[in-house]
């Protein structure tokens, strides 16, 4: 059927209307506007979708604005045809989205993925830094990448010198699932660094082989992973073995200790007391691992 002259024109009118309504951005941003209308044309567009949702009158998201809106350009130019975009959604127009994705506080930052539409929330501080690196770490960065024994035995001090564990990937190129496999764990969890080494450039422990997973604690002891090469193994595995001796009182924090039913202990201090209260705090909790084989 041939199309006369008037259609042809409403049908241009109409995928130019289509195009617009999905592409408009933000002026001088890198941050789409998500509606109703496109949100889902957005998930399936690209690997990864970061929401912001968010309402005119709410002060923390006017000083949010600009943070989201810069790193959203700075990221565009840092990885050219990223399989990363920024949306933001106004719950006020759109308040069908809010209520999918239970929205109850602003604004609410969550990642998306376009092959399961799993959902990632950010609870972190609403600074430059601290969001720059959460979205790293769930996208590009996950984990870090280590070539040599002196870039080895560093990180593994830097580790324990923030009171933390370090964990190890020995990389074996024969066999790409453990990767794959790690990294997925690397991404879904906040507390910890992933560090993962050319085996041959990075070896210094007898005790380790390609394809293998170390913990290096705080206290001198190293755990290998000699479970099946499974996400929940891995991560279960990870969990039980690297949680730092002492954590700050957070969103997090309050997640693991009473949402997973954890038992932990709570030291709360003035400022003035705080050096010296933090140091005993911190020898006990390692006596108290070590002794018990605690977590």
């Amino acid at each position: 059927m041939l199309l006369n002259y008037s259609h042809f024109l409403y049908l241009l009118f109409f995928i130019f209307s289509f195009s617009f309504t999905f592409s408009k951005k933000e002026k001088d941003s890198s941050v789409y506007i998500a509606t109703e209308d496109n949100f889902d044309e957005l998930i399936s567009s690209t690997k990864y979708l970061v929401v912001e949702f968010y309402f005119n009158d709410c002060d923390y998201c006017v000083k949010f604005a600009p943070i989201y809106s810069k790193l959203s350009n700075n990221l565009a130019k840092e990885y050219k045809n990223s399989q990363l975009k920024f949306a933001k959604v106004d719950v006020t127009r759109h308040p069908k989205l809010s209520t999918k994705y239970k929205v109850a506080q602003f604004p609410t930052i969550i990642l998306l993925t376009n092959d399961n539409d799993s959902i990632k929330d950010y609870n972190g501080e609403l600074t430059y830094e601290d969001f720059r690196l959460w979205l790293l770490k769930k996208t590009y960065k996950s984990v870090i990448s280590l070539t040599s024994h002196k870039s080895f035995n560093e990180f593994i001090q830097s580790q324990h010198s923030n009171n933390k564990n370090a964990i190890v990937l020995f990389k074996d190129d024969k066999n790409i699932i453990q990767e794959m496999v790690y990294t997925q764990v690397s991404k879904d969890e906040e507390n910890f660094d992933f560090a993962v080494c050319d085996y041959e450039k990075c070896i210094e422990d007898l005790e380790a082989s390609p394809g293998s997973v170390h913990i290096y604690q705080i206290h001198g002891l190293v755990l290998k992973y000699v479970e099946k090469f499974e996400y929940n193994n891995l991560y279960n595995w990870i969990i039980k073995n690297s949680l730092p001796y002492i954590i700050p009182f957070d969103y997090q924090a309050s997640e693991l200790l009473f949402a997973k039913s954890k038992p932990g202990l709570f030291l709360y201090r003035l400022e003035k007391d705080s050096t010296k209260l933090d140091k005993a705090f911190l020898e006990a909790s390692k006596i108290i691992r070590v002794t018990y084989n605690v977590i």
